[in-house]
């Protein structure tokens, strides 16, 4: 299960607001979610306040996302400068743009939804352990910004068997680092 620490609610700061950002590829941007439904993080958010009506409860939950369409997982590493990726033509790491230099630094929960697109679009698809690593350091990472971070399971984009060998090679192996 998930289990959520105690200061996840009342933070630092002591106030009742608090703020989950889905990161990493175009499902976390909400593509394939239905523009009409605003995405991922708006049909998040709009469960998370029926939630609060429906319950009388006090936090309040900003859902917001910073997901970027064919983003793959060295996209988001942390660090300096990278080669452009290929399709995105993302120059720096969308860590630092988003952690670092950008507008939610201050998220409490981190969602990161990415992995799907390495087997579409990055420049060693087959290579399963690239992938996970990846996983890992991004979400070691934003622990050590003392964010609380959900992995998504990592879906298949193909109906190729070997594809969908590697991706669930690739979901066993982050099960086992969260576990």
């Amino acid at each position: 299960g998930i289990f959520v620490n105690q200061n996840l609610f009342w933070g630092r700061s002591g106030t009742l607001d608090r703020t989950i950002l889905l990161i990493g590829d175009g499902i976390a941007e909400g593509i394939g979610d239905g523009l009409a439904n605003g995405g991922l993080a708006a049909r998040l958010r709009a469960m998370m306040a029926k939630e609060k009506d429906a319950n009388g409860l006090r936090l309040t939950w900003r859902v917001a996302s910073a997901g970027a369409f064919r983003a793959i997982s060295d996209d988001w590493i942390p660090g300096a400068d990278h080669p452009p990726n290929r399709v995105t033509g993302v120059r720096k790491s969308l860590f630092v743009d988003t952690f670092v230099d950008g507008m939610f630094k201050d998220a409490h929960v981190v969602v990161i939804l990415l992995g799907g697109q390495d087997e579409l679009f990055s420049s060693q698809p087959t290579d399963v352990e690239r992938t996970v690593s990846n996983l890992k350091l991004l979400a070691l990472e934003l622990e050590k910004l003392d964010k609380e971070v959900l992995i998504s399971q990592i879906p298949a984009f193909s109906d190729d068997e070997a594809v969908k060998l590697r991706v669930y090679q690739r979901n066993r192996m982050l099960r086992e680092f969260i576990s």
